[in-house]
C-alpha cells in the first residue's frame, strides 16, 4: 500500500464501513453517524 491513492482509497474504506456504523459521536448524542442520519431522514410529527 505504497500508492497515495490506494491509501486514500483503505481511508475511506475503513470510515464509510467501521467508523461511520460504529463509532457512536458524543455531538450527535451518543449515536453513530449512520444511526444520527437515520434519525434525521425520519418523516416529522407535528402535535395539533
Amino acid at each position: 500500500m505504497g500508492d497515495p491513492a490506494e491509501l486514500r482509497l483503505a481511508i475511506v474504506v475503513w470510515i464509510e464501513r467501521k467508523y461511520h456504523h460504529q463509532r457512536a459521536q458524543d455531538t450527535l448524542g451518543g449515536l453513530t453517524p449512520i444511526e444520527f442520519e437515520a434519525k434525521l431522514a425520519e418523516p416529522l410529527t407535528l402535535a395539533a
